[in-house]
C-alpha cells in the first residue's frame, strides 16, 4: 500500500490539518498503537471502552506516517506534527471509505462469503482451492465485520489476483455495507438457517438480510448458492447468474457417493455441467464439508481451474483454529468446534462425533442471539444429540436446560448452569478412550473446556 496523504484525505472526505511541505506517503493501516506503526495510517477509532485518540501520540512515537481522526480533535491537543492528521466526521466511516478505494485501484477479483453456517471453512477451501492458480488473500480469524473487512482490503498488495473475504452479520444492513467495501465478482451463500434470529425475526428475516450480498455485486458477477437450501433455489430467475451447488440433480455443480471416513476425512464425486465427474477429497469429516468444497469447485470452475487443481485445492486446504479442529490429549480425541455455534452447526458436529469409533460424549454449551426461537432450537439440539445415540450427552448454560428436560428420560443427558460446574465434574463423565466434542456459541468461552480436557487449565 502506497498512498499519499493528499489521496487518503481524498478517499474520506477528510481535511489535512496544518501545512508541511514534504511529501507524506502512507504504506499501511492500523487501528491499533501497539503494532508496528512504521510508515502507517492510525485510524483512531472511538469504542465503547476505548477511545483511540487516546493513544495517537503514541503511534506517532511508534513510526506512524499519519492519523485520521475526528472532527473535535486538533493536532495541538495531540501534540503531534502538523501536516500529518487527517480530520474527518467519522474514523469508522473514513475507515470504511479508504478500504472502498483502496480495492477498487487494485487489479483484484472478490469473492464474497457470507450464510448462516459454513463461512469460515468454505473460505478457506475456496482461498486453497484459487491458490493452486492466482495470487490470494483470505480473511484470517474473524476479521469479517466492518473494521475486520477493511483491514483485511489493506493487506492486499499489487500482486494479488483474488481476495477472499467472509461477511459477517447479525443485524439487517450490515452485508449491504460489507458489499459495498468489497463488491463482489463472485458472491457465495452457503445456507440460510437460524443464527442471529433474535436480531433478524424469522429465518425470512435472516434471508433477507444474506441477499444483500448481491447489492453490490459488479456487473457480469456471479451467485454461487446452495441448491439445496430451500430459501435459496427461490432466487432461480431473479439474479443474472447462478451457480448452484448441492447434491440434487438441479445443481450445476452436484456431488454424489458422498462417503465420511469417520474423523479423518469426506470425500464424493463432483460433476460441473456436462464435464467428466471427478473425485474430491478434504482432510476434514462430515457432510456438510462436502458441500463447502463444492461451493469452492464452483469457483475454481467460475475462475478456469482444472479438476486437477480443484482437487489439490481442497486436500490441502487448512481449517481456521477452533473449527473442528481434532487432536489426542490424556487418552482423549478431542473435537473443539468451539469457534462459534448454531442450530444448523451443532447438528453437523454431531453428526461427525455419531461416525467415530469408541465412547463419544459431546459437551454443547448454549447458542446465543435465538431470541423467542431459543427454547425450541435448544430442545432440537438436545432432542438430536439423544436421537445419536451418543454415550453421553452434556448439556451446559441456561438455555440448555428446557433440552436438558425435554431429553433427559430418553438418553444419559447430563446438565449444569455453566461451565465452571461442568468442569468441576467432567472427569467423572469423561474417559480415557473417549471421543469427546465440544461445541457452543463464542461468547460461552468453551475453549476453557477444551484446556481442561486438553490439561492445560
Amino acid at each position: 500500500m502506497k498512498l499519499s496523504i493528499d489521496k487518503v484525505a481524498e478517499a474520506v472526505q477528510g481535511v489535512v490539518v496544518g501545512g508541511n511541505d514534504a511529501p507524506i506517503v502512507v504504506s499501511g493501516v492500523s487501528i491499533d498503537s501497539r503494532e508496528d506503526q512504521t510508515g502507517k495510517l492510525f485510524v483512531a477509532l472511538r469504542g465503547e471502552r476505548v477511545d483511540g485518540h487516546s493513544f495517537v501520540q503514541a503511534a506517532f512515537a511508534a513510526g506512524a506516517a499519519a492519523a485520521l481522526v475526528e472532527n473535535d480533535v486538533s493536532p495541538e491537543d495531540l501534540s503531534v506534527p502538523a501536516g500529518a492528521v487527517i480530520r474527518v466526521r467519522s474514523t469508522h466511516l473514513a475507515l470504511k471509505d479508504l478500504a472502498a478505494y483502496y480495492i477498487r485501484i487494485l487489479s483484484v477479483k472478490v469473492v464474497g462469503i457470507t450464510g448462516s453456517a459454513g463461512k469460515t471453512t468454505t473460505k478457506d477451501i475456496v482461498a486453497s482451492v484459487l491458490s493452486q492458480k492466482y495470487s490470494t488473500l483470505k480473511t484470517e480469524g474473524n476479521f469479517n465485520n466492518e473494521i475486520g473487512l477493511p483491514l483485511t482490503v489493506f493487506r492486499l498488495q499489487p500482486h494479488h489476483e483474488y481476495a477472499v473475504m467472509e461477511m459477517g452479520m447479525n443485524h439487517a444492513g450490515e452485508i449491504d455495507r460489507l458489499s459495498a467495501i468489497a463488491p463482489p465478482d463472485i458472491a457465495i451463500i452457503t445456507n440460510i438457517g437460524m443464527a442471529h434470529v433474535e436480531n433478524l425475526g424469522s429465518r425470512e428475516g435472516i434471508f433477507a438480510a444474506k441477499s444483500e450480498i448481491f447489492n453490490h455485486m459488479k456487473p457480469g458477477g456471479t451467485a454461487v448458492l446452495n441448491g439445496d437450501d430451500d430459501k435459496l433455489i427461490t432466487l432461480q430467475g431473479k439474479l443474472p447468474r447462478i451457480c448452484y451447488f448441492g447434491t440434487g440433480q438441479h445443481n450445476n455443480v452436484r456431488a454424489s457417493t458422498v462417503a465420511v471416513d469417520g474423523l479423518v476425512s469426506v470425500s464424493c464425486m463432483v460433476k460441473i455441467g456436462d464435464t467428466p465427474s471427478f473425485s474430491l477429497s478434504a482432510n476434514l469429516p462430515g457432510k456438510h464439508i462436502a458441500m463447502n468444497a463444492l461451493a469452492a469447485a464452483a469457483v475454481g470452475h467460475l475462475a478456469g481451474l482444472t479438476p486437477q487443481q480443484i482437487q489439490a485445492g481442497v486436500a490441502e486446504f487448512t481449517p481456521t483454529k477452533m473449527r473442528l479442529d481434532i487432536s489426542e490429549h490424556n487418552g482423549l480425541t478431542i473435537i473443539n468446534d468451539t469457534y462459534n455455534a448454531s442450530p444448523d452447526s451443532m447438528k453437523a458436529s454431531l453428526d461427525i462425533l455419531a461416525g467415530a469409533k469408541g465412547r463419544k460424549v459431546c459437551i454443547l454449551g448454549d447458542m446465543l442471539e435465538l431470541g423467542s426461537y431459543s427454547q425450541q432450537l435448544h430442545i432440537d439440539v438436545a432432542t438430536y444429540a439423544c436421537a445419536k445415540e451418543l454415550d453421553v450427552v452434556v448439556l451446559v448454560g441456561e438455555q440448555f436446560a428446557h433440552g436438558h428436560k425435554a431429553v433427559k428420560a430418553n438418553c444419559d443427558a447430563r446438565y449444569f448452569v455453566d461451565q465452571k460446574s461442568c468442569l468441576k465434574y467432567i472427569g467423572e463423565i469423561v474417559k480415557p478412550g473417549d471421543v469427546v466434542l465440544v461445541k457452543a456459541s463464542r461468547g460461552m468461552g468453551f475453549e476453557q473446556t477444551v484446556k481442561f480436557l486438553r490439561g492445560d487449565a
